[in-house]
């Protein structure tokens, strides 16, 4: 599986900020980890215990498709249109930490990959995020 695209996403991963660099060619693996981990962590964290988190990672057409699902509290209609705005939160967290960022850096790394970014949520019963990215801007 080494030097393919997907193999850096197998290996441990900490959540780390995105560089200054815009060119995708520079990024990699790192942007890829950052996209998951944050998305991950935010499966887990709003998900109950011994809810089910589901990652999946596939090629299809020239582009590698990421999807995270949880069985969590979902988001509201109202806040999905926001979801990706530096600070915004739903309005449904209640006490749970956080500060508002982690989608926004996922979306900026899905941009600056010629990517894109889908959200299906229903509130009280979970999301699921697919991010679809051009397969020549992944680099291992």
């Amino acid at each position: 599986m080494a030097g393919h695209p997907l193999s850096c996403l197998l290996r441990p991963a900490s959540i780390a900020v995105i560089g200054a660099s815009r060119d995708p060619a520079k990024w990699g693996c790192k942007v890829l980890r950052n996209i998951v981990g944050n998305l991950l962590s935010n499966a887990f964290k709003y998900s109950p215990r011994g809810g089910t988190v589901t990652f999946a990672a596939r090629k299809k057409k020239g582009e590698i498709v990421l999807t995270v699902s949880d069985q969590g509290i979902g988001i509201p209609q109202a806040d999905q249109a926001l979801l990706f705005q530096t600070f915004h939160r739903a309005s449904n967290v209640g006490a749970i930490a956080g500060t508002g960022l982690g989608l926004s850096i996922v979306k900026e790394a899905v941009d600056c990959h010629q990517g894109r970014i889908e959200v299906q949520s229903t509130e009280g019963e979970g999301s699921q995020f697919t991010v679809m990215l051009p397969a020549s801007t992944v680099t291992a």
